[in-house]
């Protein structure tokens, strides 16, 4: 599995430990500290692959990312384009919410994560 999938299944499973039909708080720093360590030993994850994949999650349909508005009294979507990435992404909570598409999409990331096969150990010293 490409590391682009293995990130955005786990920003759907990130997204899915809550049962909350408002969807799942949390901040730059939480949600990029919860899959620093599951996405890939090897390899370190950025910043730039996380609003990527965020991002990509969004505008597929997979994901809705939201942020609780004070003035409007609700929550007000991300929108490409529209929305300051600064303010909405780095600047306090937003909400991950997983669609019914985006729900389907993890499990199929998960049996494709599931159907490979296990690293070959070498053997010997080194």
């Amino acid at each position: 599995m490409l590391k682009s999938g293995r990130l955005e299944l786990r920003i759907l499973r990130y997204a899915q430990t809550v049962d909350d039909s408002r969807g799942m708080p949390t901040s730059w720093g939480a949600l990029w500290e919860a899959l620093q360590t599951a996405v890939d030993n090897a390899c370190r994850l950025t910043d730039g692959e996380l609003l990527d994949a965020l991002k990509l999650l969004h505008k597929e349909g997979r994901l809705r990312l939201r942020k609780w508005d004070e003035t409007r009294r609700g929550f007000v979507e991300y929108e490409e384009g529209r929305t300051v990435e600064g303010e909405f992404f780095y600047r306090g909570e937003f909400w991950l919410l997983i669609t019914p598409e985006g729900r389907r999409y993890c499990e199929e990331l998960q049996a494709e994560e599931e159907s490979e096969p296990e690293p070959k150990r070498p053997i010997g010293f080194r």
